[in-house]
């Protein structure tokens, strides 16, 4: 997406808020800042490399009712462009006999088998707070080689148990039909 029609959806976006609603009608210029479908965060085609930023970003991300996806970091707001989905899981914390979810935002959450889906190809998700995480980087590599296919599904085989892995996008359909 170029960045006319980010603004232009902004613009069109009921839910955008007024300080930067009055900022993009007056013609303030934008920069391409997106997020890819791996969790990381671009400007103009360079990546992000400073660690705080990257996470205040990830804390900072969300969507509007409207369907647009902004940085928010109080009193601004600023429109950006998503791959996918906004919250990524990047580690798996051992806790016990359990296990948490480690996401790029600080956030720590139990692993819930039971809420896994895949696209079927290389996306693992599973629902946050009612909102869809890819598992990525270290939680993608820690859980992959436990994934089989058997006939037309999925399972996890982890730590001796077999779970079903639902298919995508149920039920976390409602993160990718705005996404960017």
């Amino acid at each position: 997406m170029d960045l006319n029609e980010l603004r232009h959806r902004a613009l069109l976006d009921p839910d955008t808020p007024s300080g930067l609603r009055r900022a993009l009608e007056a013609g303030a210029p934008l920069e391409a800042i997106h997020l890819d479908a791996r969790g990381r965060w671009w400007h103009e085609g360079e990546p992000f490399v400073h660690p705080r930023l990257i996470q205040l970003f990830h804390r900072s991300l969300h969507q509007t009712p409207g369907g647009t996806w902004l940085l928010t970091i109080p009193p601004f707001s600023y429109p950006v462009t998503v791959g996918h989905t906004g919250r990524f899981i990047h580690r798996l914390l051992r806790t016990g006999s359990s296990f948490l979810l480690a996401t790029l935002d600080g956030r720590e959450v139990p692993f819930e088998r039971d809420k896994l889906v895949t696209d079927g190809v290389d996306g693992l998700y599973t629902v946050i707070d009612g909102e869809t995480a890819r598992f990525v980087d270290d939680a993608w590599k820690t859980l992959s080689p436990c994934i089989d296919q058997v006939n037309q599904s999925w399972v996890l085989d982890w730590q001796g148990q077999r779970s079903p892995i639902g298919n995508y996008p149920s039920p976390v359909e409602k993160a990718d039909e705005n996404s960017i």
